[in-house]
């Protein structure tokens, strides 16, 4: 064999070895995705675990929370790959310490995702809350089998009841790849009936310019009990963004939630993901007690 075919041969072997594949993206509850993943300020019982640990501190409840979510991946010049979600929360709010567990189980092609976390939060003066959140994540990828103990802290703060504001540090200590970032979020609320959510953050190792987050969502209360949520997204640090939208039902003791996300992800050898456009569509219920 010629020397120019040896070379080109190690070439084409490279390209294939060094060949990056689909990524397994967050974990969100429908009420998140139909946001884009908007709500850092937001107070929320089944979503602090996965937005802001510190907003259980301001509910005086009980709940269980049940989703499913279907996905169809489409990576570039490729088939789409059907895979689920499933995700289970159970919070208990009632005293002075807050807390909640959460599972979820996520698939997609080879890659697997089972996480468990545990927060809790408490109020830090009249209109403040501190909380933390601590997860154990496991994950095969491509066969690779992995384990990371990640921790979350967050912060909340009532300006008055129409105006909130939140931050969260992820992954302080570095334990996950692409998982340290801190993000600040904003959320206003007119009248009870519009409501105004942004958030915007970057891992603080890296430069601003290649780790940006910046996240919008309105939601519109429809009659007593219905509310439309829309939202988008950019992620410059995971080569990803996203639109959302979604309606809930709330009684009670019962919230519904459906929501259709569409992200696209760009590709990026660093992030070991491909070219890919992914649909999900989810449904929860909440119950409280």
């Amino acid at each position: 064999m010629k020397l120019t075919s040896k070379i080109s041969l190690i070439l084409v072997l490279s390209l294939c070895i060094s060949k990056t594949h689909a990524r397994l993206i967050d974990y969100e509850t429908t009420r998140m995705k139909s946001t884009a993943g908007t709500g850092i300020a937001t107070p929320l019982v089944d979503e602090a675990s996965f937005l802001n640990p510190s907003t259980l501190a301001y509910f005086n409840m009980s709940a269980l929370y049940l989703q499913k979510t279907n996905i169809d991946s489409t990576p570039e010049n490729a088939n789409t790959i059907e895979s689920d979600s499933l995700g289970v929360v159970l919070s208990d709010t009632k005293g002075s310490m807050k807390g909640n567990i959460s599972y979820i189980k996520q698939s997609d092609n080879n890659e697997e995702r089972k996480q468990f976390a545990a927060s809790m939060a408490t109020m830090a003066g009249k209109n403040s809350a501190f909380g933390v959140t601590y997860k154990r994540i496991n994950e095969i990828i491509d066969g690779d089998k992995k384990q990371y103990n990640v921790s979350s802290f967050g912060v909340s703060h009532f300006v008055n009841r129409e105006f909130s504001m939140g931050v969260v540090v992820n992954d302080p200590f570095q334990v996950k790849p692409h998982e340290t970032r801190a993000i600040v979020g904003l959320q206003y609320m007119f009248k009870d009936y519009i409501s105004l959510m942004i958030d915007g953050g970057a891992d603080y190792n890296k430069e601003l310019s290649t780790s940006s987050l910046v996240r919008a969502a309105a939601q519109f209360k429809v009659y007593n009990d219905f509310f439309i949520r829309f939202g988008a997204s950019e992620d410059k640090g995971r080569k990803e963004k996203a639109t959302g939208a979604g309606l809930t039902w709330v009684q009670p003791r019962l919230v519904v939630n459906f929501a259709i996300k569409n992200t696209t992800l760009n590709e990026d050898e660093e992030l070991n993901q491909e070219s890919e456009k992914i649909k999900e569509t989810s449904f929860s219920l909440s119950y409280r007690f």
